[in-house]
């Protein structure tokens, strides 16, 4: 199993474009994952295994001010997709979880409640839950938000 979990934020307006820190969002959230899946797409296949693509509600709306970040993540999620159409008749599951709201250094400040945001080993679970499925289903998605809202 590989989880692509690895990730960066970045805040700036386009019109204020670091053009430098989009790059690096963009190879880090976008694609090293890819890479990595090109790299190990041939173990994986042989041992039919499976991809886990942790996203970000990013990847499904987009933020004022978080233009690179939800361009990562709306490409990582494009990724993901055409990858399982590519290797699901292998037995190769891909899995992408799109989490809002996550309590991580990346998330947090003023103004929001840590306590409740989902929680990373909520995020663990669900990977468990959707690896753990037999050969004849797969969890192409899963969009999970807390359940309260985090802002105070």
């Amino acid at each position: 199993m590989v989880v692509h979990n690895a990730g960066i934020g970045g805040s700036g307006r386009v019109a204020d474009a670091d053009f430098a820190r989009w790059d690096r969002i963009l190879d880090v959230d976008l694609r090293a994952p890819m890479l990595l899946t090109a790299l190990t797409l041939g173990t994986v296949s042989r041992r039919q295994g499976v991809y886990v693509f942790i996203g970000s509600i990013s990847a499904k709306m987009g933020m004022a001010g978080s233009g690179a970040y939800c361009a990562a993540k709306h490409g990582l999620d494009g990724f993901a997709e055409a990858l399982f159409e590519e290797v699901r008749e292998q037995g190769v599951k891909v899995v992408r979880i799109h989490p809002g709201y996550v309590n991580t250094e990346m998330v947090g400040g003023p103004g929001l409640d840590t306590s409740k945001m989902i929680q990373p080993e909520d995020v663990a679970e669900l990977v468990c839950a959707a690896v753990s499925l037999p050969p004849t289903a797969c969890v192409v998605e899963m969009v999970v938000r807390p359940q309260r809202t985090p802002y105070l």
